[in-house]
């Protein structure tokens, strides 16, 4: 039933790519249109930055939020000191750092590549889907 002529006419036709007349022109109205795009998109987002920038300063300033947070950690400075002297040595005691070839600043800097290879992979996999 099936005509072995026009099925192979047919699938020679749809291997054959459609001729293609002013893609030129095509090109270069497509790139106006997103560059047009993107100079508008970047007005809007850094006006709304500048907008919410003047908001926040303006609920700073009429909160007194400065003066309140001075009058607040007058007695914290020195609290907040010992508390990290006594939390690094107990950290320091209980992971017995001074055994190993390299300081904790080494420690840290290997966590926080990591945690930012994780963040990495995680947004290369968000992107991928």
């Amino acid at each position: 039933m099936s005509d072995p002529s026009f099925e192979h006419q047919l699938g020679r036709l749809f291997a054959e790519p459609p001729l293609l007349t002013g893609h030129a022109e095509f090109t270069v109205a497509v790139q106006g249109r997103l560059e047009r795009g993107w100079a508008m998109r970047r007005i809007l987002i850094g006006s709304a930055g500048v907008i919410g920038g003047l908001v926040a300063a303006g609920q700073v300033v009429g909160a007194n939020l400065v003066q309140r947070a001075a009058v607040v950690s007058q007695g914290a400075d020195s609290r907040a000191h010992n508390l990290a002297v006594d939390l690094l040595a107990r950290g320091e005691a209980t992971l017995h750092l001074q055994s190993l070839p390299l300081g904790g600043e080494v420690l840290w800097m290997v966590a926080g590549l990591a945690a930012m290879g994780v963040a990495l992979v995680a947004a290369r996999l968000m992107e991928s889907l």
